[in-house]
């Protein structure tokens, strides 16, 4: 899922799927928004 994410990081499509992870359960969420902050940085 990281890998993922990070090929998705290059535009707001990251916030898109913390979106869709959000709707599907909250606590993944928290570990994917820390990974992509990293990422992004």
């Amino acid at each position: 899922m990281s890998s993922a994410l990070g090929a998705d990081n290059e535009s707001g499509s990251v916030e898109t799927t913390a979106v869709k992870l959000k709707r599907r359960s909250g606590k993944p969420v928290a570990r994917a928004l820390p990974l992509v902050s990293i990422d992004s940085n």
